[in-house]
């Protein structure tokens, strides 16, 4: 192993989508190498064991579950991009993917088999050339047929699932631009998005539109005066469980009932200077 590698902070990786080179190792209910994930039979097991831990009412929220664990995946590898400018093996046969129930959540986690990467060019258009390729490659391979397997075993569209994709990225360049110091860093994640959201065509995700060329809109948090929530690009199916309900932030709620719930989180939100009881 390249002793640079061990230079490498994964942490934020762990932190933000349970990717990591030790996988959890507590309260497991189900493991298998990624591939796997390709065969309908273990795909249909993921499905069934996620819907059951989240008491869902359908499979759409199931098939969110595996969209949005490798929404994780592809996020992790923008973040080691601009941080390491290295191009992190993130592809199905270096990963295993595991179900965790978490409290009142469950948790898709991901261990990395190999610690394993390609270091990017230097030079900016001779890496935006290299990276349109190995991106094209990574979404041909790893994304895109997990997210196409999941959509046929809860026999829902693809779109369920690519169409939450951009927000959730919208929402990385938001985190990095509020928390990275480092210019060279923001240089890098700029242009990586760019090329993801702007120059890889629809085609490769089997779309009209690439998922991550969406522009975000943002309202008014009910949980933090004067902040602001930025809009999701698509519902993530998180209210079709028992006794679920949509995000405040969901683009499928109506004007009325976001109005309601506003005034239900601000009814509990404790006022400037209140104690906590």
């Amino acid at each position: 192993m390249d002793p640079n590698s061990q230079q490498m902070d994964l942490s934020l990786l762990n932190y933000f989508f349970h990717i990591s080179l030790t996988g959890e190792t507590e309260h497991v209910v189900l493991e298998m190498p990624a591939t796997d994930l390709l065969k309908k039979e273990r795909m249909d097991e993921v499905i069934q064991v996620s819907g059951d831990l989240m008491k869902a009412i359908g499979t759409e929220l199931p098939a969110s579950f595996v969209g949005m664990g490798f929404f994780g995946v592809s996020a992790s590898v923008q973040l080691v991009l601009a941080t390491y400018n290295r191009l992190l093996d993130l592809s199905l046969s270096n990963l295993t993917f595991q179900v965790q129930p978490h409290d009142d959540h469950v948790h898709s986690c991901f261990r990395i088999n190999e610690l394993k990467y390609k270091e990017a060019p230097t030079d900016p258009e001779e890496r935006q050339a290299w990276l349109v390729e190995e991106l094209t490659a990574f979404y041909r391979d790893t994304v895109r047929p997990v997210i196409e397997m999941a959509a046929v075993s809860a026999g829902v569209k693809p779109d369920l699932v690519w169409s939450q994709y951009g927000a959730r990225m919208a929402y990385a360049v938001d985190y990095m631009e509020g928390v990275e110091k480092r210019p060279e860093v923001l240089v890098r994640f700029r242009a990586d998005y760019e090329t993801l959201a702007r120059v890889l065509p629809p085609e490769l995700f089997g779309r009209r539109r690439n998922p991550f060329d969406h522009k975000p809109r943002y309202i008014d948090s009910p949980y933090d005066a004067g902040k602001k929530l930025m809009m999701r690009s698509a519902c993530c199916m998180y209210d079709r469980r028992e006794n679920g309900e949509k995000c405040y932030n969901c683009p499928m709620m109506l004007p009325e009932e976001r109005e309601e719930r506003r005034r239900r989180i601000e009814a509990t939100r404790e006022k400037p200077g209140e104690q906590p009881a």
